[in-house]
Formats: structure tokens, sequence, C-alpha cells
């Protein structure tokens, strides 16, 4: 079977961040099967953004986790410091 040359393909089909967040919930609501019909969307294309977004959550979460332990240690050092100074002027 012979391959269909560059220039007779469609071409790439480009979605705002808002339409995948909009067909994601859809898929959510409805199912990724129906959402896909009604988006004409494929259905790998919705499990790829799925997967995407819950990656980027992931890699959220870890983030926040990361700079909330930093400014626990940046305050336990505040507080160590602070009360070494009391300690030496009381």
């Amino acid at each position: 079977m012979a391959r269909q040359s560059r220039n007779s393909q469609k071409p790439r089909r480009r979605f705002a961040k808002e339409f995948k967040s909009e067909a994601l919930a859809l898929a959510d609501k409805v199912g990724v099967s129906e959402a896909s019909e009604q988006l004409t969307v494929q259905r790998s294309q919705l499990y790829a953004w799925r997967s995407k977004a819950q990656l980027l959550q992931r890699q959220g979460e870890v983030e926040q986790k990361l700079v909330t332990d930093a400014l626990r240690a940046r305050s336990g050092d505040e507080l160590e410091r602070d009360h070494g100074k009391s300690r030496d002027s009381g």
C-alpha cells in the first residue's frame, strides 16, 4: 500500500486550551465516545488531552508541595535564629 504524500494530508487542527478544558469536562459528563462524536474529535485525542491534564495537575501538586516545604524550612530556620537571639539577649 502506497503512503500518501504530505501535500494530500489534512492540515493538523489546533485547539485552544479553553476548548480542550471544555471538551474534557464534556467527556467527564457524557463519556469520551459521546463527547468525541459531538465535538468531531478523535477519542484518542480526548484521552491524550486527559492524560496531559492529569500529568500537569500532578506536577503542579508536586511543585506546590516543594514550595510549601521550602517555606516551612525557611520559617523553621528563622524561628531557630530568632530563638537563639532571644537566648543571647536574655
